[in-house]
């Protein structure tokens, strides 16, 4: 197995940094509320920002000090084999919610894409995954449609 050097994990810690900070220049430039609200719309993306700096800190002193978890030589940890079919299996998930959520709605294309992306991940049990993808979806979208208010469409759309 070939591990990462220390060199690799620096650098990566110090890419994390340039992205915290075009994140934190990104999340300056939205408008402040036109009422004077507490929670206003920089409040998440601030708050994403302080936490993906504190992650990238942690992880860049971590390499620097060669105790990085990229470098350690744990078969427990070893990636899953087949990437190249994980991947087709994400990709086609993906796929799905772009070409089904405006044809069949939110429902439909949100549990075949939780089925797709159960088998990427080396399910063998697709009538599981479609039923735990299905009370899933509908629990999400019944969450953000009803009662919070944001309007996801139709579950399913009937032709």
């Amino acid at each position: 197995m070939n591990l990462p050097s220390r060199r690799f994990a620096v650098i990566a810690g110090l890419l994390l940094f340039a992205f915290t900070a075009l994140m934190g220049v990104q999340s300056s430039l939205i408008p402040a509320p036109i009422m004077q609200d507490a929670l206003g719309p920089r409040l998440m993306p601030a708050a994403l920002c302080g936490l993906l700096l504190i992650l990238a800190m942690g992880y860049t002193q971590a390499a620097w000090q060669d105790r990085c978890p990229d470098v350690a030589n744990d078969e427990d940890d070893a990636p899953l084999s087949g990437n190249l079919g994980r991947s087709a299996w994400l990709i086609a998930g993906l796929l799905v919610l772009l070409v089904l959520i405006p044809l069949a709605g939110i429902g439909a294309a949100a549990t075949l894409a939780f089925v797709l992306f159960a088998r990427a991940f080396n399910s063998r049990k697709p009538l599981n995954d479609l039923i735990v993808g299905a009370l899933l979806t509908l629990a999400v979208w019944a969450l953000f449609d009803k009662l919070l208010g944001v309007q996801l469409g139709p579950f399913i759309k009937l032709l």
